[in-house]
């Protein structure tokens, strides 16, 4: 068995479910802009963001078996590049299947991201019962989810504002 260091291991599960929960809240914050963007009414715009869950169910079944072949490193490399890649999409989309595929994209590596990170904290983690092992780590990675969406939330918006859009605050 290899030495590694678990504090840099935390580390990087910690990135991992931060970068999740900033790609989880961006499409919420930009879903305003699109339905404006697009004209799309409520029905088309739930539609759309349907893509999500779809991407997140199926990167949750995914990670298992890839990490047991190539290991977490990779993985999670492989996760972070196909979330930015689903945000530029969103970002430069030319047609709505891009801009489906974009959506699905993140979904993809929001759930490799969140089953991932998950496994990695349980696997370093001291703790011998295997129950509590897994609710510490649970724990850890929701609480960095929520850190990243309260980061970027604020950021956007004033982003927006900066570049001569209206802020997307609601009852406003």
């Amino acid at each position: 068995m290899s030495s590694y260091n678990k504090n840099l291991v935390f580390t990087a599960a910690c990135i991992g479910m931060c970068f999740f929960g900033i790609s989880m809240i961006t499409l919420g914050s930009v879903l305003p802009s699109l339905t404006t963007k697009l004209g799309l009414d409520n029905l088309q715009a739930t539609a759309l963001v349907t893509f999500l869950p779809l991407g997140l169910l199926g990167g949750s079944l995914l990670f298992g078996p890839i990490v047991d072949r190539f290991g977490h490193k990779a993985l999670l490399l492989l996760s972070c590049l196909v979330v930015l890649l689903g945000l530029e999409g969103i970002a430069f989309f030319t047609s709505i299947p891009l801009l489906q595929l974009s959506i699905i994209g993140i979904g993809l590596g929001g759930g490799i991201l969140n089953g991932e990170t998950n496994a990695l904290v349980a696997d370093i983690s001291d703790e011998a019962d295997p129950v509590k092992k897994e609710a510490i780590a649970k724990e850890i990675n929701e609480l960095t989810i929520e850190a990243g969406k309260v980061s970027v939330s604020n950021e956007f918006m004033n982003l927006i504002e900066s570049m001569g859009g209206k802020r997307l605050n609601a009852g406003t």
